[in-house]
């Protein structure tokens, strides 16, 4: 093979993976992360790499890679809003205009006000807005609501005491016992 082959056939294998020839665009950017994220914390790395970026919320979606980039592939030419998922961070979305040459009209949306902040260029580059202070989901189960409610540990408590107490003797059975005890004479006690 010829040198000119394999560069036309590379050449294509580009265009085909950067959805040049699918008629698609790239849509693609970054997350500043610095001071973000403290790596040295149980589970934020696990959301960093949990993240989820959406072009319509379902339409497209990826996830960061390690440095914090995301891309898009073969987007077809509309409107979109691109947003982060995440579980620790809020990022402001963007609103996407893609036309058919694939020139890019985009602004950043305030997720506060609903309104649009300033312009971006494309690759984007999403700065946080804020921290957010993340709770874990409680637990649902019938074993979770008992053993974290107060109430149900105290009727829990008390239905284990009515089951013991049906199993104890009764004064009457006792004072009987102690009855029996003492008229037998002390050498067969």
């Amino acid at each position: 093979m010829s040198i000119r082959v394999v560069g036309l056939a590379l050449l294509f294998v580009c265009a085909l993976t950067t959805g040049v020839l699918e008629g698609g665009h790239v849509v693609r950017g970054r997350v500043n992360t610095a001071g973000v994220y403290d790596w040295r914390v149980p589970g934020e790395i696990e959301d960093f790499f949990s993240a989820r970026v959406t072009l319509n919320h379902v339409e497209y979606q990826t996830y960061l890679k390690r440095d914090g980039t995301f891309i898009f592939n073969n987007v077809k030419p509309g409107e979109y809003i691109l947003q982060v998922h995440s579980r620790l961070v809020e990022y402001d979305p963007i609103f996407v205009k893609v036309d058919v040459n694939g020139v890019f009209q985009s602004q950043v949306i305030s997720s506060k006000t609903r309104k649009v902040v300033r312009d971006i260029s494309h690759p984007f580059l999403l700065e946080t807005t804020q921290r957010i202070e993340y709770t874990p989901p409680k637990d649902t189960s019938l074993w979770g609501i008992i053993k974290n409610n107060p109430t149900m540990i105290t009727i829990g408590v008390s239905v284990l005491f009515v089951f013991i107490m049906k199993k104890m003797p009764s004064m009457d059975e006792l004072q009987q016992a102690g009855q029996v005890e003492q008229s037998q004479p002390a050498g067969q006690r």
